[in-house]
């Protein structure tokens, strides 16, 4: 059984991406039910302490006239650092933005444990290849971006591309804190990078997580008129279990200096998740708190004075 999690499509190369799990292996282990009038077992797949677990794989699917699966086997592409035998999984995957040199894929990876990460950028066309010559393949790809951290047990990380594809956004767990940074793969500096120097640009502090409700905080990505890249996030700032919107403008490749951000939701409490214009000058936000249910705000964020709240929407069916 191949369950499907979640794909995406490569318009240049007409080629789909999929994660999928096999627990057909795994060992089938009762549990028994005791609410209904007679105790009844569910059977569940689960692996005993030193068994394999399940096989957690990226496919590279093809959309042409002869359709097929190449399955890259997950294994071989672990996090570096990841002992012999410990299982990963991704935290996600995308496509890079057109215009590309080629389908390239961007694949963050972390191990079972949380401790090693890597971001991986994986060329399509080497892949399928690779994969038809002797599936499941190894996958020729280079590492980005790795790091280990003993501390970890649950990282809340994800990344994802700039809207024109010219580099990539990460959340990295530093020291315990999660900040956003930001690494350029076609920067002069890679080759340093891959010899275990990571080539990040933080773009936070470590006063606050960037974070969201469950999870990883939701990033957005945006390209204003001028060129400007921007991205938009939450943060547990100022209270620990808030989760206000920021935006940052990306600085120079190669700066040392830190950027300003910048609050576009003050005064509105609770848990937000953002989404902004694909220009920048409008973000949409779904907030709620312990006492007031989801609502929609819209904001003008164009200026740079306070962001302008638009339209508020509650959409909670009337049960009166």
């Amino acid at each position: 059984p191949l369950p499907l999690i979640f794909s995406y499509k490569s318009e240049k190369s007409l080629c789909g991406a999929a994660h999928y799990v096999d627990r057909s292996h795994v060992r089938r282990v009762p549990f028994p039910y005791y609410l209904s009038e007679e105790t009844t077992n569910n059977m569940h797949r689960r692996a005993y302490p030193g068994e394999d677990s399940e096989i957690r794989r990226l496919a590279l699917i093809e959309v042409t006239a002869t359709a097929g699966i190449l399955p890259l086997d997950l294994l071989e592409l672990g996090a570096p650092g990841i002992p012999h035998g410990e299982g990963c999984g991704f935290n996600t995957f995308s496509w890079r933005p057109l215009p590309a040199a080629s389908a390239e894929l961007l694949v963050d990876v972390t191990s079972d444990t949380g401790q090693a990460r890597a971001l991986y950028l994986l060329d399509a066309a080497a892949a399928s290849e690779a994969a038809r010559a002797a599936p499941p393949a190894t996958v020729p790809a280079a590492v980005l971006f790795h790091d280990w951290g003993e501390w970890r047990t649950y990282p809340s990380v994800s990344a994802g591309w700039l809207q024109d594809g010219s580099g990539a956004w990460l959340i990295v767990d530093a020291e315990e804190t999660h900040q956003l940074a930001v690494i350029y793969p076609e920067s002069a500096a890679l080759e340093q990078a891959r010899a275990g120097e990571p080539l990040l640009q933080l773009l936070t502090d470590d006063s606050a997580d960037v974070i969201g409700e469950r999870g990883a905080s939701v990033v957005t990505p945006s390209k204003g008129p001028g060129g400007t890249h921007s991205l938009f996030f939450t943060r547990n700032d100022p209270l620990p279990e808030s989760r206000p919107v920021y935006s940052v403008t990306l600085p120079s490749p190669g700066s040392t200096t830190m950027p300003e951000l910048r609050a576009l939701t003050p005064g509105i409490d609770g848990c937000h998740s953002p989404s902004s214009s694909p220009d920048g000058l409008w973000l949409a936000s779904v907030h709620s708190d312990d006492v007031t249910p989801s609502s929609l705000s819209v904001f003008d964020v164009s200026g740079t004075s306070v962001p302008q709240r638009r339209v508020v929407g509650n959409f909670l069916p009337n049960l009166r």
